[in-house]
């Protein structure tokens, strides 16, 4: 018998072997971005750990935690005391076996007060690896900003505390800015006090509150630099479009909160998704990794947090507001 059937595929046959290949291929593509997805958060936790071992160790030394931003009088302050002209992120290298580092940016310290000159602060454009996150391949290297500035950036600031409940929008020469209203309500946190807490001064416990967080440079790089508190002052950097937050932010919760009016950053700036092409993003907690970020606790501990979480963030985020808290 004759077999008249041509050799090899149909058309139809073709398409559905495309179709399957197709899917097993999507099926992988999936599997295999999930589980890079848990590598890097995994590696991001494993920094954290890092910078928790080197603030207990910094805090074994000085009996402190390094140095907030400094006050109004921040001339007489870095003239006594030159590491309060960098963050706190710095002052840790010696811990984080940097110190070679920290060795040319003493030098510089005590030689060169503009933390934002390089040279000799060669500090502002060197990337520390355990401050950055792997899923953000942006600063994986220094970028210039809209200043032209090159600098290195962070994913990590510390959590400065609850912010205000109230916040008042105060007019001047056509622009807004925010002035807190009823003190107490701010709650303070463990970083971003000027002058460097205690554990002691940790009431909630150390393993009920916050001390670094995860936030990603927004796009405009106006935000996240890792190695000076301030940018000099120029056309982009105050009103409009400030620099910063660089060393600490607030978790915020629902009360309103007024930036600035030309970027139209209004409330909520509180912990859930963001996006690098909203400059109001850097004003709250979030990450690259899906659902959540991750954040380090006073007592050294790391934990990722699903931004279901976001109504318990404020109240982690001091350190002696006596909150009744239940963990999720």
């Amino acid at each position: 018998m004759v077999n008249n059937r041509p050799q090899g595929f149909t058309l139809i046959e073709l398409l559905i072997s495309l179709g399957i290949v197709g899917l097993f291929l999507s099926l992988i593509l999936a599997g295999v971005q999930k589980v890079r997805s848990a590598s890097e958060r995994v590696a991001c936790q494993n920094h954290f750990k890092q910078m928790g071992i080197a603030l207990h160790s910094f805090h074994d030394v000085y009996g402190r935690l390094p140095h907030g931003a400094p006050s109004s009088n921040i001339i007489a302050e870095t003239l006594k005391e030159p590491e309060r002209l960098v963050s706190w992120r710095v002052i840790l290298l010696p811990y984080l076996d940097n110190e070679a580092l920290w060795m040319v940016t003493k030098q510089a310290m005590a030689t060169h007060p503009n933390p934002n000159d390089n040279p000799p602060h060669l500090g502002v454009s060197t990337v520390v690896k355990p401050f950055v996150c792997p899923s953000d391949g942006r600063i994986q290297r220094p970028m210039i900003n809209m200043d032209n500035y090159l600098c290195a950036y962070s994913s990590y600031l510390g959590v400065e505390g609850s912010g205000p409940h109230y916040i008042e929008a105060a007019s001047l020469n056509n622009r807004l800015f925010v002035s807190g209203l009823n003190k107490p309500h701010w709650g303070p946190g463990v970083m971003g006090n000027t002058n460097g807490i205690r554990f002691a001064d940790i009431l909630d416990g150390l393993t009920h509150t916050l001390m670094v967080g995860e936030r990603p440079p927004p796009a405009t790089l106006q935000a996240g630099q890792w190695y000076s508190r301030f940018m000099p002052r120029t056309p982009y950097s105050y009103w409009g479009l400030s620099y910063g937050p660089d060393e600490s932010l607030y978790a915020m919760d629902d009360s309103p909160f007024i930036i600035d009016f030309k970027e139209g950053c209004m409330d909520p700036c509180r912990f859930g998704p963001g996006r690098l092409d909203n400059a109001c993003d850097r004003w709250h907690f979030w990450s690259f990794h899906p659902g959540g970020a991750n954040f380090l606790f006073a007592d050294g501990s790391v934990k990722f947090f699903d931004y279901s979480a976001r109504d318990i963030l404020p109240n982690l985020a001091t350190r002696s507001g006596g909150e009744v808290i239940e963990m999720p």
